[in-house]
């Protein structure tokens, strides 16, 4: 492998139902606390680094063990988000481009966790000396960190690496 390349930088985000009138930006993650929040969607910190950055903001907030029976495991941060689509959770800490999602903004509030609580969520791709194509590779590296790949990953919610 030609080494790791970063190519973004994800935000972890709070995401809330609007008809609970709870409010994130005013109450941080102290709104998670509040009794008509039964279930909170998250992805297992064991295998998912969005789970892993939820898990040490609700530490350094003080509140995980308060939260911690609340939590819904899902297996990565996709699945953390369908769980919210589909009603089994009120809240959920995902990814803000997930939060993005036209139906999660219908139905939600998204309010993004302060990235000083949690781990950089660098998002990083590597190319393989086995590669088929090498050069086709190193393209699309380039095309991905390059201006035009930086906007299209801006415009869905993520920031430079």
């Amino acid at each position: 492998a030609d080494g790791l390349f970063p190519y973004a930088k994800g935000s972890l985000t709070l995401w809330i139902r609007k008809d609970l009138n709870l409010d994130p930006a005013g109450e941080g993650l102290k709104v998670l606390l509040h009794p008509s929040v039964k279930k909170v969607s998250t992805a297992n910190a064991r295998m998912a680094p969005y789970g892993r950055a939820g898990e040490a903001a609700l530490r350094q907030a003080g509140l995980y063990d308060a939260v911690k029976p609340r939590l819904v495991f899902a297996d990565n941060i996709a699945q953390a988000a369908q769980f919210l689509q589909a009603g089994t959770a009120e809240a959920g800490l995902i990814s803000y481009s997930q939060a993005r999602n036209p139906a999660l903004q219908q139905t939600g509030v998204a309010w993004k966790v302060p990235a000083g609580m949690y781990p950089p969520l660098v998002q990083a791709g590597v190319i393989l000396k086995r590669t088929a194509s090498p050069e086709l590779a190193r393209a699309f590296m380039a095309f991905l960190v390059g201006p035009e790949g930086q906007a299209i990953l801006a415009r869905h919610g993520f920031a430079r690496p």
